[in-house]
Formats: structure tokens, sequence, C-alpha cells
């Protein structure tokens, strides 16, 4: 098995008896899309490299297109902790309009953590890990009720945008979701 150079944006592929013949452009691209997949998931210092390969890509073969201006400018302004996602958009990069809530505030208000402290429920027993699993599954439909009514990208429990900008609390809609 081997690669036999046929031109400069075509290539035989010997793969035993059959002969294979695959347009340059094809591993381009996969290369590209492969390159940018990794830089959105690596985050920061990925795109530099991503822009790289995209400016390597398109001088190779421009006729693949690929764009690299966005190649370059996949870095985000949102500043959160992936354990803070409540629901909603995740990726950073692709954030508009999230909203932010007290969590500890309505971990507290939910029906089922009143329910421990007022039964003395301990939390590493069977019906209190049941309880609180059902108090994060309640906060989680709550958050994503208000999330779709007041049309927020994403709901977390602490997030910051780098310009300073003030990020909607939720925690009060949320709170009023629960059952009195």
């Amino acid at each position: 098995m081997g690669r036999i150079n046929f031109c400069s944006h075509w290539d035989w592929w010997d793969f035993g008896s059959v002969p294979y013949l695959r347009h340059r452009a094809m591993t381009y691209s996969v290369l590209s899309a492969a390159s940018l997949f990794l830089a959105f998931q690596l985050g920061a210092s990925a795109p530099v490299e991503s822009a790289r390969v995209a400016q390597d890509l398109h001088s190779q073969c421009p006729a693949l297109g690929v764009d690299v201006e966005s190649a370059s400018s996949v870095a985000s302004d949102w500043i959160a902790d992936s354990d803070d996602h409540i629901c909603g958009l995740s990726s950073l990069r692709a954030l508009s309009d999230p909203a932010v809530v007290d969590y500890p505030v309505l971990w507290k208000a939910t029906p089922e953590i009143k329910k421990m402290e007022r039964d003395g429920i301990d939390p590493g027993s069977a019906e209190g890990i049941q309880l609180q699993q059902e108090a994060t599954d309640r906060i989680l439909e709550a958050c994503k009720s208000v999330q779709d009514d007041r049309s927020h990208c994403s709901v977390w429990k602490a997030i910051e945008h780098k310009d300073g900008r003030k990020i909607p609390d939720i925690t009060k809609k949320v709170k009023a979701k629960f059952p009195k």
C-alpha cells in the first residue's frame, strides 16, 4: 500500500490490487474541518493554530474557500466554569444573552430540601439522595422554563463578560415556578 503522486492536485493510492484516485481537496477539507472542530473544543490556544492551518490550506488549495478570518476569531469574551452551566447553550463562544441564578437560594427554596430539613433526613441516606436529585431536576426544569419565557440562550450559576456588562439574574422568576 502506498501513495503515488499523479499530479499537483490528484493522488493515486495503491491498496493492493485496486488503485484509488483521490483529489487532494478532499483531504484538505477533512483536515480543515477537523482542525476547526478541535479549535472550538480546545479553546483559547487552538484558534491561533487553527488560523495557521486554515491559511496553509487556503494557500495550498484556494478553491476550498477556507474562511481565514472566522478561523482566527473563535475566542470568547464570556468567562464561566463549565460546572456552573445549568441549561441552554454550554459553549461560551455561542452565547449571546445568558442569564444567571443564585443556585444556593434556589436549592434551599425547593420543597424537597425543605422536607429534608424539616424531617431531619440524612443527605447520604437513600431518601436524602432521592430528594436531592428531585430538587436538582426541579431547578433544572424551572430554569429551562424561565429561559424559554425570557428568550435567554442559557442559564448559569455564575458567568461574567470581559466588558463587565450586567448579566440578568432570573432567580426570583425561577423560584416563582416552585410550588408553594
